[in-house]
């Protein structure tokens, strides 16, 4: 699915960047480890892909996000962001 998602995203950007004054990819990647308060590891991987189209008049931009994370059977979430 996130393949498909970027040649979608590559062929609008391509058929765009005539008219474009600038096209630009970026990525990054995210790792976070921790027991946050348990006594299991949890291990988070986050990789934003974002295209970039800029005119003299607009900007537009799409981010396709990959989510990765690995925690032991049964760990819920509960009030995310908060503390107790």
């Amino acid at each position: 699915m996130l393949f498909r998602t970027g040649i979608a995203l590559a062929l609008a950007l391509g058929c765009a960047s005539a008219a474009a004054q600038s096209i630009s990819w970026t990525t990054g990647v995210e790792y976070t480890s921790g027991e946050y308060g348990g006594s299991d590891t949890i291990e988070d991987i986050y990789v934003p892909l974002t295209g970039r189209i800029s005119t003299e008049r607009a900007s537009f931009a799409l981010t396709v996000p990959y989510l990765s994370v690995r925690a032991p059977e049964g760990t819920l979430v509960s009030d995310p962001g908060t503390e107790r």
